[in-house]
């Protein structure tokens, strides 16, 4: 059986090979054994190969999501069958032929793209918990975020005009905005030094509870130059290594709660920056 494994922490293009390893053994008790049918390329797995999430004990199968096809059911599973398409769960090492899984959180998928549902486990989830776990949003609140052209990205936007809240949508590329704003999108801007001045003449004194970083540097300023008085700062990732630069004076007048970390569907620091 096939997979894709590192035994050593590195680039990826250097660690990662494709090996033999042996085939699960049938599913024990409260097990069912699947078949991986797609598991996406993140850039947090990119990071987990580099060591620099976790560093588990090696050798290691990487592939942190995807969506695998039910082979096989221990005794006592009665939630999920055989030829059922199931979300593998977060970190189980996805990038192989067939794994054992624990039945318990598995749920039957409907019909629908497996390539599409092998992105579950990651961006719809960080994108839902951003929206409702870091600050109390009201219907009519605008959120502003990065890379909105991302998966998170993305997610957001669509779970966000679905709760009633409006989103500012900052990008690199033009090219990408008519299907930003068809997906939803409530202002989309090019993520440039004008962004922070022109959205805010377009929304006057409109409350903007919400600002959501992946990008770090001075796209995340722009963030806070939206950010009213009162509102969060929620941080996800940092596409660009680049520290975030925070304008003290910006924080104690806006009075807000930020910066906040989160990894995909992960709290992992939580910090009120200010009284």
């Amino acid at each position: 059986m096939r997979a894709i494994q590192i035994t050593e922490f590195g680039r990826p293009e250097d660690v990662a090979r494709v090996v033999d390893v042996e085939e699960p053994p049938a599913p024990g008790p409260g097990e069912v054994k699947v078949a991986v049918e797609f598991s996406p390329l993140n850039r947090h797995d990119l990071l987990f190969a580099s060591g620099a999430l976790l560093r588990p004990p090696l050798p290691l199968v990487l592939g942190n999501e995807g969506v695998a096809r039910i082979v096989e059911v221990g005794q006592g599973v009665g939630t999920v069958a055989v030829g059922d398409l199931v979300v593998v769960p977060l970190f189980a090492g996805a990038w192989r032929e067939r794994l054992l899984l624990p039945a318990e959180g598995l749920f039957r998928l409907p019909e629908g793209s497996a390539e599409q549902f092998s992105m579950l486990g990651s961006n719809p989830p960080t994108a839902g918990l951003i929206l409702s776990e870091y600050t109390d949003l009201e219907p009519g609140d605008w959120i502003v975020q990065n890379a909105a052209n991302s998966g998170v990205g993305r997610s957001l936007i669509a779970l966000a005009k679905a709760r009633g809240f409006r989103t500012i949508n900052l990008a690199r590329d033009e090219s990408v905005f008519a299907g930003l704003t068809a997906s939803g999108a409530g202002i989309v801007h090019l993520d440039d030094a004008t962004a922070a001045e022109d959205v805010r003449k377009e929304i006057g004194d409109a409350r903007v509870a919400l600002a959501v970083d992946s990008v770090g540097g001075v796209s995340a300023g722009r963030l806070l130059d939206l950010l009213s008085e009162g509102g969060s700062l929620v941080a996800y990732a940092t596409a660009t290594g680049q520290p975030m630069p925070v304008d003290e004076l910006t924080l104690i007048v806006k009075r807000g709660d930020g910066p906040r970390v989160s990894s995909p569907a992960i709290t992992t620091t939580r910090q009120r920056c200010c009284p």
